[in-house]
């Protein structure tokens, strides 16, 4: 039965609540809830999950959803979310995805208005895929091993009103692709290296997130191809593409920097996210970079594990510095931050004129 509705009676035909007892339901609506479900769950060969997170309203006007994905922590780690390009920035049907995981093995997504204008507060969330969902699969995962996914959402008007609501759940099953893709390649000589493997897996030029290449948009820019999480995300960059990343080169080394306000990270979804950051509550800005490979392109990760000891050992340290056109030095500690694979830390650039970066890359301390 509908949540918040009291006093419900039947009547021939269907369902009917009181007057301001929650949200009426309508003539046969008992029957064809708001559906939230996965599709398309796939592997890539670089060990993730992807699965898209999917709606259908039943033609109910949804301008607000929650839901809580659950999922085996001991098989899936470090959760990412991308909003669908079908919840389009700069519309009245715009939202703001923010993303928490209260506890172990659930992941939290809210879809909100991403503003407070009536417009934005009445507009209906379409039908489809809102979102993406990847995780990493657990080294240790054998292939063919089952892991269950459930879904428990809750879909409301734009006055908060409760709809009744089903999650259909899934169950995905682990496979080995890279090593499947590696016998297939061989058989006909051509055998994939590493770069090609990892290449599957791209890093979005604004947000910095890791999402896989085939859920990506492309441009090339200045000599590289970039990838963005949706078109729109690719047009705001075409306009200013220094404001939101800086590539500085150290030997044969790239050090990415994206840069994001507060407002832009809030728009995105990752406001949560965010304010993990010490120090972001006074901040302006949120900075992140990470490091690939000046030829190839390929990501450089800041940590790897130990063979024998199987000890988690950290590679290298970034450390960015902001100076102000007073000659204001700004050089909080950066955190790594373990979803995204980068280092990031909150700075004020509330002052008008040119701001100067520094990068510094320190080597991991040695155990002696």
């Amino acid at each position: 039965m509908e949540r918040g509705v009291k006093n419900v009676f039947a009547l021939k035909g269907g369902f009917h609540g009181w007057k301001n007892a929650g949200y009426p339901i309508e003539v046969g609506s008992i029957d064809d809830p708001v559906q939230v479900h996965f599709s398309d769950a796939s592997n890539s060969p670089d060990g993730t999950v992807s699965i898209n997170v999917t709606l259908n309203t039943n033609k109910k006007p949804v301008s607000i959803i929650s839901l809580e994905i659950g999922f085996e922590p001991n098989l899936l780690t470090n959760p990412g979310v991308v909003i669908s390009p079908i919840i389009k920035q700069g519309t009245p049907t715009d939202r703001i995805l923010s993303t928490i995981t209260p506890a172990e093995g659930i992941l939290r997504l809210d879809f909100k208005p991403a503003s407070q204008t009536r417009a934005s507060l009445n507009a209906i969330i379409p039908d489809g895929v809102i979102a993406t969902v990847t995780f990493d699969v657990a080294p240790e995962t054998k292939s063919g091993t089952k892991v269950n996914l459930n879904v428990a959402p809750d879909a409301m008007d734009s006055k908060k009103r409760f709809f009744r609501t089903i999650g259909q759940n899934t169950t995905i099953i682990i496979e080995s692709v890279a090593a499947i893709n590696s016998i297939s390649m061989k058989e006909h000589g051509m055998e994939m290296s590493a770069e090609e493997q990892a290449s599957d897996k791209v890093r979005c030029a604004i947000k910095g997130m890791e999402i896989k290449k085939s859920a990506m948009v492309e441009m090339e820019h200045d000599g590289r191809t970039l990838y963005f999480c949706s078109k729109e995300q690719m047009e705001m960059f075409e306009k200013n593409p220094t404001k939101y990343l800086r590539v500085i080169s150290i030997g044969n080394i790239d050090v990415n920097i994206n840069i994001l306000t507060r407002e832009l990270m809030e728009t995105m979804g990752m406001s949560d996210m965010m304010m993990e950051i010490e120090g972001m509550d006074k901040a302006t800005h949120y900075i992140s970079a990470y490091l690939t490979d000046k030829k190839t392109g390929v990501f450089i990760p800041a940590h790897s594990v130990d063979k024998d000891s199987g000890k988690k050992m950290e590679n290298f340290k970034i450390q960015i510095i902001v100076i102000s056109s007073d000659g204001e030095v700004q050089k909080p500690q950066m955190n790594y931050v373990e979803m995204m694979k980068y280092h990031a830390a909150g700075f004020n650039l509330a002052k008008s004129g040119n701001y100067k970066i520094k990068v510094i890359l320190e080597a991991a301390d040695i155990e002696l």
